[in-house]
């Protein structure tokens, strides 16, 4: 999350974004490594009933042991567009839109960065972010929600380090992001230290600016009930993090250091700019990352999410 000034976009800024962006696109395209979850085909075929029944599945209509129990819902919008491209062109649609979907979430953090690095470091920054995202690169909902995640992040920083309030654009974002991927609960959260650091760097206006960061708020979690189970559309994710049967699913395991990962990689190449150059980030931020990098040592998922901010 830099703090430096905005700045023009210089061309080689230009050519880095629109290069990376290319290149994690041909990467689906290529790679059959996107297709190595067995939760794929699982969403192309609940996104297949859907399209099929033209409504929401609430029960499981396809195992003998669970048949006619409750179906969560949660990423009901990924799943019928998987579906869609899936009838469209088979396995190429589902690596398309995969594709797709990463190109946009690196063009618009390569966009957000170029304001503030020069390019060089705009280069050595959007690799290690990345870096932290390739091990998730998979075509799964999560990936389809990436560009709603780094828009959030992006703009709520903007809007702190503006001390404004963050752009009612960003409302539209969140009820995509609610119907995409349980994810978006960590956009809410990130609500809060954005805003505390907003309200603290304005002593003359910190009520004016507490009102306008609590309305946009209010408004973000209210927009998060545009689901088809409502309230509990919202509360599900919450629910599932309960749930003790996850520390069997190997993304929600601790992360493995036994290898050299991305995630490493990156933190210890922060750590020695920060050493090296002396750099300083803003208290808020700086607990906001070591939260994030507990939870990803806690549990792998989150490597991505850590990469990103």
């Amino acid at each position: 999350m830099p703090s430096m000034t905005n700045r023009a976009y210089s061309r080689e800024a230009i050519l880095i974004a629109s290069l990376a962006s290319f290149a994690v696109y041909v990467l689906a395209l290529l790679s059959p490594a996107i297709f190595n979850d067995a939760d794929t085909f699982w969403h192309i075929r609940a996104g297949q009933w859907m399209l099929a029944h033209r409504t929401v599945l609430t029960f499981d209509p396809f195992s003998l042991p669970f048949a006619g129990k409750p179906w969560e819902t949660q990423e009901w919008l990924a799943e019928i567009a998987f579906a869609a491209a899936f009838q469209w062109l088979g396995w190429s649609g589902v690596a398309i839109l995969t594709g797709l979907a990463m190109a946009a979430a690196t063009l618009v953090l390569a966009s957000y960065l170029a304001r503030r690095l020069d390019p060089i470091s705009l280069l050595v920054v959007l690799v290690l972010a990345l870096g932290c995202v390739m091990p998730d690169y998979l075509a799964r909902p999560h990936i389809l929600a990436l560009p709603c995640l780094v828009a959030w992040i992006a703009g709520l920083a903007d809007a702190a380090a503006a001390r404004r309030r963050p752009s009612w654009l960003l409302i539209p974002v969140m009820i995509v992001w609610a119907n995409l991927h349980g994810s978006f609960v960590f956009g809410l959260a990130f609500i809060a230290p954005m805003a505390l650091e907003a309200v603290l760097a304005n002593p003359d206006n910190r009520k004016r600016i507490s009102v306008r960061w609590a309305l946009f708020a209010a408004a973000a979690i209210g927009t998060t009930l545009l689901n088809p189970r409502g309230f509990d559309g919202l509360a599900y994710p919450f629910e599932l993090m309960r749930l003790h049967s996850l520390s069997a699913i190997g993304e929600w395991q601790s992360s493995n250091f036994h290898a050299l990962n991305p995630m490493e990689l990156a933190v210890l190449a922060a750590i020695f700019f920060f050493v090296w150059k002396g750099a300083k980030v803003p208290v808020i931020r700086l607990l906001v990352l070591l939260a994030l990098f507990h939870m990803a040592l806690a549990h792998a998922r989150y490597s991505m999410m850590l990469g990103i901010v």
